[in-house]
Order: structure tokens, then C-alpha cells, then sequence
């Protein structure tokens, strides 16, 4: 179980101190690039509909917002994000309606709409032009949809990051993944777009996901990921639960209408 394994592994720091994992010389098993897109196929089937317990949180450009709570999803399009302070209160509402993207802060009274997936409510938040979509689709392990088209190159071992290491290239941007020799899953990538590399570190990796008490899915759930944006912006996601919904997820989940009164900017026009 997760919890033995989070208990073993503060057991090993406290009597190891601050010693660093050892990094695998070699890999547990070979792959190729075809069972790194078996998995993100296996990743993106089983989490077309999803709902997970989490803390997640954003920093840039002198702006900060986190929280923990809960988001659902469903068919890589549609996502309702709630987080709530330390004592309990909702203060912080996105939904993302196939790229229609709402935000509502309720305690301010105020808010934003964004036709443009939240690139434009991210760009002026924290200074970097990222969809809503992308960040949950990374924060589960799974390359945006459009990578699946891209140009795959240079697959070998990398014994300096303990995982394989491969390329990607798809309209003058370039994707470089390291990749779990053990479970074939995405564990870290460097992407150039825009003229600046986008970091993100994958950890904390168990079996996913539960369906009503049932251990299925097939694959492995990194519970800890963090994006570096660049330029002082970042993103992180610390998992709780992630689980397939025991009944279809509500229209309504994804609509998020303003109290009357409240100020709401409309971005991306």
C-alpha cells in the first residue's frame, strides 16, 4: 500500500539523513518508444473521466494561489477545479468547458472568463501562456494529445537521470521525456516552446487508480508533480486520491455561474 511506502521512505531519511536516492546505473527492463505510448494510451483511456482529491497551487509574477480540494474531469476537455483555505472555506473555482475557462474567486467577489483555455487568465496571472488542459493532462502523466503526431528521435539510456531518455519534435517545439524503466511512465521532460523550457519532475510513484474500493488501471500515478514554467512561474499537484467516478459526471459540474454583483473580466478577446 501507498501509506507502508511513504512510512518505509521517512524511515530511510531519518536514519540516512539527506542522502540522495541512488539513481539506477541500469534499467530494470528495455523499452522502446512504443511502451511509452502504450502507457500514456492505457493513462489517457482509463482518465477520460476522473476525480481526484489534491493540493495544488501556483506562483508567478508576485501572485500566489493555493489550496487543497478536489477536481474532476472529464474527456481531456472539460474540468472543474475547487480549493479550499486551510480551515475549510472555498476560495478559489475553475471550469474548463472545452476551452471556455471560468474562474471565480468567492470570498473576493470577483472573477474572469477566458475563450482562449486559460492561456490568457495564466498569462496575466503568472506571466506565462499555458491552457488549463495541458497543466492537468501533465499533472497526470499524460503529454498533451498533439505530441501523439510528433516526431520521436535519439531513444537510449540516460545514466545520469537513471531513466530512458528520448526526443520529440512537432512544430518548431521540442520535447525532451525521461522515462521509468519499471512502469514505462513519464517521470520528467524538458520542453522548449516559445523560446523558454518548460521543467517538470514526476515522484511519489503508485498503482493507480481506485474504482469503488477496486485497485485497476494498470499503470503508475506520480502523487507528486511540479512544472517550472520559467521566469519565477511554477505549478505543483500533491495528490490525495485520484479515482474513475462510480457514475457519470454531471453537466452541471462544469458550469460556473457568477453571483450577481461580483466583477468579472473577460480575458482573450
Amino acid at each position: 500500500m501507498r501509506i507502508l511506502g511513504m512510512a518505509a521512505g521517512l524511515a530511510l531519511f531519518f536514519l540516512g539523513g539527506c542522502a540522495h536516492q541512488r539513481v539506477l546505473e541500469k534499467p530494470l527492463k528495455p523499452l522502446v518508444w512504443a511502451d511509452f505510448w502504450k502507457d500514456q494510451t492505457v493513462r489517457r483511456g482509463t482518465l477520460g473521466e476522473f476525480s481526484g482529491k489534491l493540493k495544488l497551487g501556483y506562483e508567478g509574477k508576485g501572485q500566489s494561489i493555493s489550496g487543497r480540494g478536489r477536481i474532476v474531469g472529464k474527456e481531456a476537455k472539460n474540468f472543474r477545479l475547487e480549493l479550499r483555505d486551510p480551515i475549510g472555506r472555498l476560495h478559489y473555482v475553475l471550469v474548463d468547458k472545452a476551452g471556455e475557462v471560468s474562474v471565480h474567486y468567492p470570498r473576493e467577489r470577483f472573477g474572469y472568463k477566458d475563450a482562449t483555455g486559460g492561456r490568457a487568465y495564466f498569462q496575466k496571472t503568472l506571466g506565462r501562456r499555458v491552457a488549463f488542459a495541458e497543466l492537468v493532462s501533465l499533472f497526470l502523466g499524460v503529454l498533451p494529445s498533439q505530441w501523439e503526431k510528433a516526431r520521436a528521435s535519439g531513444w537510449e539510456w540516460d545514466r545520469d537521470h537513471g531513466a530512458f531518455r528520448g526526443s520529440l519534435e512537432l512544430g518548431g517545439e521540442n520535447l525532451t521525456v525521461w522515462v521509468d524503466s519499471g512502469h514505462a511512465g513519464l517521470r520528467e521532460f524538458d520542453w522548449l516552446r516559445d523560446g523558454h523550457t518548460v521543467h517538470a519532475t514526476l515522484a511519489d510513484f503508485s498503482d493507480c487508480c481506485d474504482t469503488q474500493g477496486q485497485r485497476r488501471a494498470g499503470f503508475q500515478l506520480a502523487y507528486e508533480v511540479k512544472i517550472d514554467l520559467g521566469e519565477g512561474a511554477s505549478t505543483s499537484a500533491s495528490w490525495d486520491s485520484l479515482a474513475r467516478p462510480s457514475s457519470p459526471l454531471p453537466a452541471a459540474a462544469f458550469e460556473l455561474p457568477f453571483p450577481a454583483g461580483d466583477k468579472v473580466s473577460v480575458l482573450g478577446n
